[in-house]
């Protein structure tokens, strides 16, 4: 279930989220259309289901905006933790092979060629919004890494079943 999608119709004009760091703050339903724009403009470069999009950057909305567009289209949204090493990042970049990268200033000195995740928002606007699908809630959504017992990371893969924490 599309649970923003579906606040942004009941509750349309109650507050979502607040960026804490700087200060922005979103309705349902402009977080809403900036999730729907973020989906289309994935989408028109190519970005559908299975495909793995990942993000370097310290916590901002665009990075719950982004998880929840890669949704939408059935993409798998890979999170990576900016905690980790440059050696450590590149070894995740290369076992998840993202269609797509995104990234703030940590990326930048990492010298990743990532876009700009700050730019999603214009970008979003600048496409017509993707009206939501019905995308099944057992499809893998969020890929995160973990290292286990043997020190190496791994990706595990969550459906949105598993984030919401349904059973069948």
């Amino acid at each position: 279930m599309d649970f923003l999608g579906f606040h942004a119709q009941l509750h349309p004009r109650r507050h979502a989220v607040t960026d804490m760091a700087s200060g922005r703050s979103w309705s349902y339903a402009q977080f809403d259309r900036l999730v729907a724009g973020i989906a289309a403009w994935l989408a028109d470069r190519g970005i559908g289901e299975g495909m793995r999009v990942a993000c370097l950057a310290k916590n901002c909305a665009e990075i719950i905006a982004l998880h929840m567009a890669c949704a939408r289209l059935g993409a798998i949204f890979v999170p990576l933790n900016w905690r980790l090493s440059a050696v450590e990042v590149q070894q995740v970049i290369e076992d998840c092979e993202p269609a797509a990268l995104f990234g703030d200033e940590m990326a930048e000195e990492l010298g990743l060629s990532a876009e700009d995740i700050f730019a999603l928002e214009s970008r979003s606007r600048s496409v017509e919004p993707m009206a939501a699908m019905q995308v099944p809630d057992d499809l893998p959504s969020l890929m995160l890494y973990t290292s286990g017992t043997t020190g190496k990371p791994k990706g595990v893969l969550l459906s949105e079943r598993n984030l919401v924490g349904r059973s069948g």
